[in-house]
């Protein structure tokens, strides 16, 4: 027996499944692939981690541009952001070298020491204090990539890079 669809009859839709709010990353499982990203001052850092704590999402704490960073800052804004939070396992610290009338642009040294102390402070994975890249600067994008491959370390290369790299493709 041959079943045949009557055309006249209404077709049912399969239901909608509601997508998440963003799908899941390799970085910190089981999270959205989405961070929250503040100032690490204390009203930011505060504000920051009761959004965090609320939707699960994870966290980049950058240094204000104006201050010149220091290894020492990391703990101070850890314990503020942890103890609002429980935990700094779905944190990354940004010393933002790439903003402000001060900025670091093109190729320099990336600094070991940085990504170090992050990791000692607890953190899963460091993120580098790479400069700002202009568009088309190739030697600065290499720069930072073949630095951040040597460190041999868990660390996640920052890519400040210019929209125009994006935008001209």
């Amino acid at each position: 027996m041959t079943e045949t669809l009557d055309v006249n009859e209404p077709v049912l839709a399969a239901p909608l499944r509601s997508a998440p709010l963003a799908p899941a990353r390799e970085l910190y499982t089981g999270r959205p692939a989405i961070s929250v990203q503040c100032e690490a001052t204390a009203p930011a850092l505060l504000s920051a981690a009761g959004i965090c704590v609320e939707s699960q999402l994870g966290a980049v704490l950058t240094f204000a541009a104006r201050y010149p960073v220091r290894s020492s800052m990391i703990g101070d804004v850890l314990e503020t952001f942890g103890g609002v939070t429980g935990d700094v396992q779905h944190v990354l610290i940004d010393a933002n070298r790439y903003a402000g009338t001060c900025r670091t642009i093109g190729a320099s040294t990336l600094d070991l020491d940085w990504v170090d102390a992050q990791l000692r402070a607890g953190l899963r994975y460091a993120l580098t204090d790479s400069p700002y890249i202009p568009d088309c600067d190739t030697a600065a994008l290499e720069s930072v990539l073949s630095q951040t491959r040597a460190m041999r370390r868990p660390v996640i290369a920052a890519l400040p890079i210019n929209y125009l790299w994006l935008k001209n493709g």
